[in-house]
């Protein structure tokens, strides 16, 4: 797999699991990089799922703030690249682990085992749902490389993205499993 597949693939990923969470994806980039720096670039912009953030909030999380859950959120769609990277056999992941670091370091309170935790476990649910919905990834993928091959980047908006993907695998699934990570989170931190 060449560069321009596997950002696409990656980028495709990030947006599918945001999809997956309830979020709105407003967009997605992949274009070439500049002569100093060959290879290929890609970008995803959300908005977070204000149903999400609100259910949470409301699910009796004790002293947990609505940024324990958009932070979790924005964790299980950054790690939706790094696994996609490793199930095409890319070992680059970008800057994807700095952001999932640094959620993990938030909802932990900087406790270094309790952090490592929480990131494996939105890492679990990332993975299941890069799993159910890896035919949404290829699809989104395959449309963006098209587009990019002929001028050398391509940006889906979000009707095109909804039009492409539909509804993605088990959303409610997904967001429940997310409160669900943060409210037993909670707990053990209380």
């Amino acid at each position: 797999m060449n560069e321009r597949e596997l950002t696409a693939h990656h980028e495709a990923a990030h947006a599918v699991l945001a999809r997956c969470l309830g979020h709105d994806v407003i967009w997605i980039q992949l274009r070439a990089e500049n002569s100093r720096r060959p290879g290929y670039l890609g970008c995803v912009r959300r908005r977070p799922n204000p149903k999400l953030i609100e259910k949470a909030c409301n699910a009796s999380v004790g002293a947990c703030q609505c940024e324990r859950t958009r932070r979790a959120a924005k964790m299980v769609v950054a790690w939706g690249g790094p696994i996609t990277d490793l199930r095409l056999g890319d070992e680059q992941t970008r800057n994807d682990l700095e952001d999932i670091a640094e959620c993990a370091k938030f909802l932990s309170g900087d406790v270094t085992d309790t952090a490592i935790e929480y990131a494996l476990n939105m890492k679990a649910l990332a993975t299941e749902l890069v799993e159910n919905n890896w035919h949404h990834i290829e699809r989104l993928a395959s449309l963006l490389m098209v587009s990019a091959a002929s001028c050398g980047a391509s940006v889906l908006k979000q009707k095109e993205i909804e039009a492409i993907l539909g509804e993605p695998e088990n959303p409610q699934g997904a967001t429940d499993d997310v409160v669900r990570l943060l409210e037993l989170a909670c707990k053990e931190a209380a």
